[in-house]
């Protein structure tokens, strides 16, 4: 991801090159090298799709005249990922005014005309990367819980729906784990807010600290916390809740308060579901571990309820 720093200035990037010309493509590899970017290649449209995929730029530069797949098919299908796509520069051997507008209905950020000025392809690169990164600082802020960090509901409610398509389309289980801390508007009400927002933040960093980088942790609402486990059954999702308890109760909470540090004991009640058939968005898989949730609190709290078990 590019970053920006204290002067507004894009840093850093990742831009994946593709034209089947090889010395096109070896030039601009070189320039963008020189400037301080990374940089992939492909020789094809196939190949820049999936590097994309693969690797995740931060930058398309296509050549609009590939053979199979030609760079507006490309570029559909990179920007069909909506806001998080990468911009894309189309370099094109056409200079008239309809291949720039057939650019920009594929979805393109940009467009430099071969044979091109090194100038102003970096520019147009350098302006592009920078827009980028100020529009994910934005997305990042609307979608993050600014106290803990996790996603909010708004970002979990998007992602939620990209995971739920992926299980679709691929067939592929996904596990959802509801977390609640136990008593915890006994600690509010005992040692006041500050205190309760820096346990709900122990929480949030133990969250993150015993799931895998591919399941989504988001602060679903006051003391509770969601988290999707893509590419998890039933039994691993059972599992993962219980070792998710276990370390959230594993060590107390350590607060500071006005007369001096304290070790606050916390445990938490978890409910797990999965994405099944009969089902048609998030609030449905969201639900079914809230009602798994309730269950174990019903039974005595600090333990995980699957409600797949349930009748």
């Amino acid at each position: 991801m590019p970053m920006i720093d204290a002067t507004g200035d894009t840093t850093a990037g990742l831009v994946l090159v593709a034209d089947d010309d090889e010395d096109i493509r070896a030039l601009v590899a070189l320039r963008l090298r020189k400037a301080g970017y990374e940089v992939a290649t492909a020789a094809s449209g196939e190949e820049a799709l999936r590097l994309a995929r693969e690797l995740k730029p931060d930058l398309l530069l296509l050549d609009v005249s590939m053979p199979v797949m030609d760079g507006h098919e490309v570029c559909r299908e990179i920007q069909a990922q909506g806001p998080t796509a990468p911009p894309v520069i189309f370099l094109t051997a056409r200079s008239h005014g309809s291949a720039a507008l057939e650019g920009f209905a594929a979805g393109a950020a940009d467009y430099v005309t071969k044979p091109f000025r090194p100038e102003e392809l970096l520019a147009r690169v350098h302006a592009n990367l920078r827009a980028k990164a100020v529009r994910d600082a934005l997305a990042h802020e609307a979608t993050t819980d600014p106290l803990t960090g996790l996603l909010n509901r708004r970002g979990l409610d998007s992602r939620a729906v990209e995971a739920i398509a992926l299980s679709r389309r691929h067939g592929r289980p996904l596990g959802c784990l509801i977390v609640d801390l136990d008593h915890f508007k006994r600690i509010n009400d005992t040692f006041g807010h500050p205190v309760g927002d820096q346990v709900l933040k122990t929480v949030a960093d133990r969250i993150q600290r015993h799931t895998r980088i591919s399941d989504l942790a988001a602060r679903y609402g006051g003391e509770e916390f969601l988290v999707l486990l893509l590419e998890t059954d039933g039994d691993g999702a059972a599992v993962a809740g219980e070792k998710l308890r276990a370390a959230l109760g594993a060590e107390p909470v350590d607060v500071v308060l006005p007369g001096g540090p304290i070790s606050m004991p916390i445990t938490a009640s978890v409910g797990v579901a999965c994405w099944r058939p009969g089902m048609s968005e998030p609030r449905d898989l969201f639900a079914e571990a809230d009602r798994a949730l309730y269950e174990s609190k019903r039974r005595g709290r600090n333990q995980v309820v699957v409600a797949s078990e349930l009748s």
